[in-house]
């Protein structure tokens, strides 16, 4: 029983002395595709731009069709604002009228992480 009781005195006091993480910003990220309609087997490029005023660390790409998945990702450790252009390849198989997923992902250099999505679509040839 005074196992118990000092367990929760314990429990109460490590909990009175938490409290959030001071947070100077929280990154921020813009995803533009240079179209909105790519035909199958030619590329879409993609400007990514993050900022954040404490620092980044990482910035990842994702494009996902039917055929096929696409990761880049880049170390930007130790800089406040980047921009960036990926060329992402369409693949000739990827079906007419299937929409390719754009995900990007910024990480601050406190751990804060924001993700952003974006579709465009393969059109008909």
């Amino acid at each position: 029983m005074m196992r118990v009781a000092a367990l929760l005195i314990c429990a109460m006091a490590s909990s009175a002395c938490y409290r959030e993480r001071e947070r100077f910003d929280i990154p921020q990220l813009e995803i533009i595709p240079a179209t909105r309609i790519i035909a199958p087997s030619d590329t879409v490029d993609v400007m990514v731009r993050a900022s954040d005023g404490s620092g980044l660390e990482a910035l990842t790409l994702f494009a996902t069709s039917p055929v096929d998945t696409i990761r880049q990702q880049f170390s930007v450790a130790d800089r406040h604002r980047v921009e960036f252009t990926f060329s992402i390849p369409v693949s000739a198989t990827t079906p007419a009228g299937s929409r390719i997923a754009i995900r990007a992902v910024v990480l601050d250099d406190q751990n804060f992480q924001v993700v952003k999505h974006d579709t465009v679509v393969v059109g008909f040839p």
